[in-house]
């Protein structure tokens, strides 16, 4: 019976914990935060939360992500995290463990990578690669913005102040984010933009630098979302005034939990033996799946759950960190926490090979 230890248990750790209990029921499940008694900031702590585990899944805020990482890799627990931190990501790379490190599970980064890369299958050239996410209410007139809290502010503050990783003319560089607008985008006939974000990426663009001419991550937004935190970037200097903006934010928009994720990958490339490029599409435009949760709890537990699946079946053996584009795809979908991705319902299309 695996031992899985579930830390901070908001939003997405404790809908991880119900899904678990649901789906895996021969799992041992363990959720851990203050409200449990543990105190996740001390180093003490999680290592007596761990030695009780052979894996973690890490749902705390970013910025204690590390701590959990480095004493899981020193007692070869494997380690799993939802982070969107690109400079966390990084420290966690030259860990040694006997275990993997997963970092950047669940939706983006996570499952759209390892759509993403399994969109390549097949391609002797690669020419582009896009990736756009948007986490929305389902009621686009709610605001002026079309916009409202369905996950953590300190993780959209990250997200619109950091700058972007990308592949640009076949080389890994920097964009800020907000750059690259694109006004016109429709997602299964809704009418979105799209701009640069950080974190949405994870390590892809590292991956493509050198063998893809374009690979870039976009958040999508209803209309008029963007140009609005444009201005609050360029004339007001948001970048300098993150706390404000983290406060003000978490008390004037509302809080949502009637909401969809949208979805669209593109991939451009020829086939081998071909001459001629192609593209092929993904578009998904996911809803809750059970009564009480949201949209982005389902495709955020569920897209990280499929990973720590594979890993209990015995398809993630790797030692030390794991790119989610080298995931295993075919025990990835194999996993019965695939089905919100799966395009087979009205709210979804496919236009695959």
């Amino acid at each position: 019976m695996p031992r899985i230890a579930v830390f901070g248990l908001g939003h997405i750790g404790s809908s991880i914990v119900r899904r678990i209990k649901q789906v895996r029921p021969d799992w041992q499940v363990r959720g851990h935060d203050l409200r449990t008694g543990v105190d996740l900031t001390n180093p003490d702590a999680v290592r007596l939360a761990l030695s009780q585990a052979d894996a973690v899944i890490d749902c705390l805020p970013y910025m204690h992500n590390l701590l959990v990482a480095k004493e899981a890799a020193d007692l070869g627990v494997a380690y799993f995290n939802l982070t969107e931190d690109i400079r966390n990501t990084a420290a966690m790379e030259p860990l040694s463990s006997q275990a993997p490190i997963v970092p950047q599970c669940g939706l983006a980064p996570g499952m759209v990578s390892i759509l993403a890369q399994q969109m390549t299958e097949g391609l002797s050239a690669v020419e582009q690669i896009t990736i756009m996410v948007g986490a929305l209410p389902l009621d686009a007139s709610i605001n002026r913005l079309g916009y409202g809290l369905t996950w953590s502010v300190e993780g959209l503050v990250n997200e619109y102040c950091g700058d972007a990783h990308a592949v640009v003319n076949g080389a890994l560089t920097t964009v800020p984010a907000l750059d690259g607008y694109d006004a016109s985008v429709s997602v299964n006939g809704v009418a979105l933009e799209a701009a640069y974000t950080a974190g949405g990426i994870g390590t892809l663009a590292h991956t493509w630098a050198g063998r893809a001419q374009s690979v870039a991550y976009k958040t999508l937004r209803y209309p008029g979302h963007f140009p609005f935190f444009r201005i609050l970037r360029d004339d007001l200097r948001m970048n300098d005034y993150k706390h404000q903006l983290t406060r003000w934010l978490r008390d004037t928009l509302p809080q949502i939990t009637n909401d969809v994720i949208y979805i669209r990958i593109t991939v451009t490339g020829i086939p081998t033996g071909q001459t001629a490029p192609i593209t092929r599409t993904y578009t998904n435009a996911i809803v809750a799946d059970a009564p009480g949760e949201t949209a982005i709890q389902t495709s955020t537990a569920c897209g990280a759950l499929c990973v720590v699946d594979a890993y209990v079946q015995g398809q993630v053996t790797g030692r030390g960190f794991v790119r989610q584009e080298d995931l295993p795809y075919d025990a990835i979908t194999a996993s019965p926490f695939f089905a919100p991705y799966r395009v087979f319902t009205s709210y979804a299309q496919m236009h695959y090979y």
